[in-house]
């Protein structure tokens, strides 16, 4: 399995509540019809038990088959829409994206 992890935060100006509702509600379902997607997870973080807030807003998991079928997907209208929504919602400066082959130990 292919997968791209991205550590994401809000967009300036956006506050928690109108992020995690934008990127489940919205951004979400548009990711999600991109094509070959296997699996695609949100993880959207919370202030750590010592009362930090965290360094990014979340991060988010999407699974392919392999490095072709990730590529096909992200070049696709469905993909290209995923792109220019993320606009709307994040802080594309800060955003990192990492491409991972996944490796499950258990």
């Amino acid at each position: 399995m292919t997968k791209m992890i991205f550590l994401v935060n809000r967009r300036p100006g956006m506050d928690a509540d109108e992020f995690r509702r934008y990127w489940t509600e919205r951004h979400g379902p548009i990711a999600a019809r991109m094509p070959g997607v296997r699996k695609y997870v949100q993880h959207h973080a919370v202030t750590g038990p010592d009362g930090a807030a965290p360094e990014f807003d979340g991060f988010a998991e999407i699974w392919w088959d392999d490095a072709e079928a990730m590529a096909a997907s992200l070049a696709s209208p469905e993909g290209q829409a995923a792109e220019a929504d993320a606009a709307g919602l994040f802080d594309i400066e800060r955003m990192q994206v990492f491409a991972v082959e996944q490796a499950t130990i258990v």
